[in-house]
């Protein structure tokens, strides 16, 4: 949780386009210190860019995105959050695509990656994915077929 000054700067560009209603819920939200729990206190990666190719080792597509956070606790272990507002917290695709940033980042952390998280960033719901790593190189797998 940011401050209250903080929260309204990160969203200032926004008071034009959003019924203030909405601008201030997302105000509260990024105010609430528990939202992310041992934010303050870990290590952090922010906006952390993955690369992948489609199919490693063959000089096939490459696949971009960027991580909204990784956090490295005490004991060396990682945790991974996407930052989403309105309906797509919700939406299968997040879920999909926090799999598939598990899958693109895991092997170049120094620890294990240990959780998954969809925020909310409107609702304040911190939700759970599941990254194993079996589930998360099958969603790789799967999509990956659509896009070669």
């Amino acid at each position: 949780g940011m401050s209250e000054d903080k929260a309204r700067a990160a969203l200032a560009s926004f008071r034009a386009t959003l019924p203030r209603q909405r601008l201030e819920r997302l105000i509260s939200v990024l105010c609430d210190k528990m939202l992310i729990p041992g934010f303050w206190n870990s290590v952090q990666l922010r906006e952390q860019p993955v690369l992948h190719e489609l199919e490693p080792g063959n000089g096939s597509r490459i696949v971009s995105g960027a991580v909204d956070l990784l956090l490295k606790d005490d004991a060396g272990l990682w945790r991974l959050y996407d930052y989403k507002s309105g309906g797509a917290a919700a939406h299968e695709a997040s879920v999909r695509q926090v799999q598939c940033y598990a899958h693109m980042v895991r092997r170049h952390l120094d620890g294990e990656l240990v959780e998954g998280w969809l925020v909310d960033l409107e609702g304040g719901a911190v939700v759970a994915v599941d990254i194993s790593p079996e589930t998360s190189e099958k969603t790789w797998k799967s999509l990956a077929k659509q896009w070669v």
